[in-house]
C-alpha cells in the first residue's frame, strides 16, 4: 500500500471527496508508478495500455486526449506547457468517467468492488451525473465536473493510512501503561470526552483545510483579474500605436493648403486620445485597487498564520494534558489496585478473627455441658486458661488496631483518588472551554475574511465589466472613426483630382493668352504694315476674347458647383460627428 501526494489545498471542499476516490482507483488501477507524487504522463500510458485490448486510443499525450474526447473541458497549461497538478482530479475523474461509462471496460468496473462502502457511494453518486435524464448531450466542462463532485455523498468513517495510523498511536498513547506495570493492571478504554475532543480537533482541521482552499481560490481569481488588466493594457496599446499610424498617414495625405478638411480627423484622433487617457485612468485606479486588495491579503494571511501558530499551541497544551490526564489515570489505577490488595487483606484478617473466634466458641462448649467437671478441673486448668484468653485477647486488639490502620490508609487512598478526579474533570472541562473559545473566534475571524474578500471581488468584478464595456464603445468609435477617416481620404482624393484639372486649363488658357498677346504684338508691329487688316484682326480677337471669357465663366461655374457639394458633404459630416457625440 503507498499513498499518492496530492496537495489538497489545491481542491475545493467538495472535491477532496472525489479527490480520494479518484485517487484510491489510481491507485488500484496500478497507473502510476511513483509512489511519492503524481506524473500524469505516466498514468496516461498505463491507462492505454490497460484498456488497449478493448478500446484503441489514438492519442498519445494526455493533452490530445481531453482536447479530442472532451472538447468543451477547459484545459488549462502551465508555463511549461503542461497540466498543473491541481486538475489532477479533474483528468483522474474524466479517466474514470471514460473507462466506466462511456466505454465500459472490466478491469475498470471491477476495481470499485474492491473499496469500502462509502467510497462505492461516492463513486457511483459521482458517475451518476454523467447520466442524462431527459436524453439531452450533456457538456463535459469545469462548472459540470465541479457540480458532479458537489453531488457525490459525503463518505464517512473512510481515513487515509496515515491519519489510520495516528489514530492508532494516539490510542496506544492513551490505553499504553508502563512495562512494569502490564501485569497489575488492564488498558483503560476511551472516555466520551476524549473521543469528542478528537472529532472537535478533527472538525477544525477540516475548517482549517477549508479557509486555505478560499484563500488560495481567492488568489487565483485576483491572478485572473490582473491577466485580464494586463490584456487590457496591451489592447490599449495597440489601439494607440494604430491611432499613431492613422495620425501618420492623416499628415502624410493632408496637405497644408487642406487644413479645413483634416481638422476633423485631428478632432477625431483627440477624442480617442482622451477616451484613452481616461481608459489609462481606470486601468491604475484598477491596479491600485488590486495592491491594496494584495497588501490586506497579506495582512489576512499574516493573521492567519498567527490563528495556525496558535492552534498549534493548544494542540501542544491539550496533548501535554492529554499526557497528563494519562498518569493521573495510571495514578488511579494503581491506586485502586493497592486499594483492591488491602481489601483482600483486610477481608482475609476478617475471616482470620472469625475463624478464631468460632474456635473459641467450641472451646467453651465443653465447660458448658457439664458444670461438674468445670468445678473439678477448675483448680487444676484455672492458670493454663487464664494464659489462653490473655493470648487470645492479645491476638485479637492487635488485630484491630491492624484493622483501623488499613481503614484508614484506605480512607486516605480513597480521598486522594477523589481529589485527582476531580483535578481530571477540572482539567478537561478548561480544556473544552479553550476549545470552544479557539473554535468561535476560528470561526469568525473565517466569516469576515471570506466577507472581505466577497466584497473585494464582486468591486473588481464590477470595474472588470465596466472596463470591457467602455473598451466595446471604444472599439466601436475607433471603427467608426477609422470609417470616417477613409471617407475623407476619398474626398481629398477627390479634391486632388479637381485640382489638377483645373491646374491644366488654368495653364492652358495661359498658354492661348501668350499666344494672343505675342500675336497682338506682331499685329501692333505691323499696324502700318497692315492697317487694312487690323479690323479683321481686332474682330477676331474680340471673339477669340469671348470665347475665353464663356470658356473661364462655364469652368468657375463649375467650380463653384462642386465646391458647393464638397462644402454641404462637409456639413453633413459635421453635423454626424455632432450627433454621434
Amino acid at each position: 500500500m503507498f499513498e499518492i501526494k496530492l496537495p489538497l489545498w489545491t481542491l475545493s471542499h467538495y472535491q477532496t471527496q472525489q479527490a480520494a476516490a479518484g485517487l484510491a482507483s489510481v491507485k488500484c488501477a496500478e497507473l502510476n508508478t511513483n509512489h511519492d507524487s503524481i506524473d500524469l504522463d505516466t498514468c496516461y500510458s498505463n491507462f492505454r495500455c490497460k484498456i488497449k485490448a478493448y478500446y484503441d486510443l489514438h492519442e498519445s499525450t494526455i493533452e490530445e486526449f481531453l482536447q479530442v474526447q472532451f472538447p468543451d473541458f477547459e484545459l488549462q497549461l502551465n508555463k511549461e506547457n503542461e497540466i498543473p497538478k491541481c486538475d489532477a482530479v479533474y483528468v483522474f475523474s474524466l479517466m474514470l468517467y471514460f473507462s466506466c461509462i462511456r466505454h465500459p471496460i472490466p478491469y475498470f468496473q471491477n476495481i470499485g468492488k474492491e473499496f469500502d462502502v462509502a467510497y462505492q457511494q461516492s463513486m457511483t453518486a459521482f458517475l451518476n451525473s454523467f447520466v442524462s435524464k431527459d436524453g439531452n448531450q450533456i457538456v463535459i466542462n469545469r462548472s459540470f465536473l465541479d457540480k458532479a463532485f458537489h453531488n457525490a455523498k459525503p463518505f464517512a468513517n473512510v481515513l487515509s493510512e496515515k491519519s489510520c495510523n495516528r489514530r492508532d498511536v494516539s490510542q496506544q498513547m492513551i490505553t499504553s501503561t508502563p512495562s512494569g506495570k502490564l501485569d497489575m493492571k488492564k488498558p483503560s478504554p476511551t472516555t466520551p470526552k476524549s473521543v469528542a475532543l478528537e472529532w472537535k480537533l478533527k472538525n477544525l482541521n477540516a475548517l482549517l483545510e477549508t479557509a486555505q482552499t478560499e484563500n488560495i481560490n481567492q488568489d487565483r481569481q485576483i491572478e485572473r483579474l490582473l491577466q485580464n488588466v494586463k490584456e487590457l493594457q496591451e489592447e490599449k496599446k495597440m489601439y494607440l500605436s494604430k491611432i499613431n499610424i492613422l495620425q501618420l498617414n492623416e499628415t502624410c495625405a493632408c496637405g497644408n493648403n487642406l487644413t479645413n478638411l483634416s481638422n476633423a480627423p485631428n478632432r477625431i484622433t483627440e477624442q480617442l486620445q482622451k477616451q484613452l487617457e481616461s481608459k489609462e485612468k481606470d486601468i491604475e485606479m484598477l491596479q491600485e485597487e488590486l495592491s491594496k486588495l494584495k497588501e490586506s491579503i497579506v495582512t489576512e494571511m499574516e493573521r492567519y498564520l498567527s490563528v495556525k501558530k496558535q492552534y498549534a499551541i493548544l494542540q501542544e497544551d491539550n496533548q501535554r494534558m492529554r499526557i497528563a490526564a494519562e498518569d493521573l489515570k495510571e495514578e488511579i489505577s494503581t491506586k485502586e489496585t493497592c486499594n483492591q490488595n488491602l481489601f483482600e487483606i483486610v477481608k482475609d484478617l476478617r475471616r482470620f478473627i472469625s475463624e478464631n473466634h468460632i474456635k473459641g466458641a467450641e472451646l467453651m462448649e465443653p465447660l458448658e455441658s457439664s458444670f461438674e467437671f468445670l468445678d473439678q478441673s477448675f483448680k487444676n486448668m484455672a492458670s493454663d486458661d487464664s494464659q489462653c484468653y490473655d493470648l487470645e485477647n492479645l491476638a485479637s486488639t492487635v488485630v484491630d488496631i491492624k484493622l483501623k490502620e488499613k481503614e484508614h490508609e484506605l480512607e486516605a487512598m480513597t480521598k486522594k483518588t477523589q481529589e485527582l478526579e476531580d483535578n481530571l474533570k477540572a482539567t478537561v472541562e478548561d480544556l473544552n472551554r479553550q476549545l470552544e473559545s479557539q473554535k468561535t473566534i476560528h470561526l469568525k475571524e473565517q466569516d469576515r475574511l471570506k466577507a472581505e474578500i466577497n466584497e473585494k471581488t464582486s468591486k473588481l468584478r464590477q470595474a472588470l465589466i465596466e472596463a470591457e464595456k467602455e473598451k466595446s464603445l471604444l472599439t466601436e468609435n475607433i471603427g467608426k472613426g477609422m470609417a470616417k477617416m477613409e471617407d475623407l481620404n476619398r474626398q481629398l482624393k477627390e479634391q486632388k483630382c479637381l485640382e489638377t484639372e483645373l491646374n491644366e486649363k488654368i495653364a492652358q488658357l495661359r498658354q492661348a493668352l501668350v499666344e494672343a498677346e505675342k500675336m497682338k504684338m506682331q499685329h501692333v508691329e505691323n499696324l502700318e504694315a497692315c492697317k487694312s487688316l487690323v479690323k479683321d484682326l481686332s474682330s477676331q480677337l474680340e471673339s477669340q476674347k469671348k470665347i475665353h471669357l464663356e470658356e473661364n465663366e462655364r469652368l468657375q461655374a463649375e467650380m463653384n458647383q462642386k465646391t458647393t457639394a464638397l462644402r454641404h458633404i462637409l456639413a453633413e459630416t459635421e453635423k454626424e460627428e455632432i450627433t454621434n457625440r
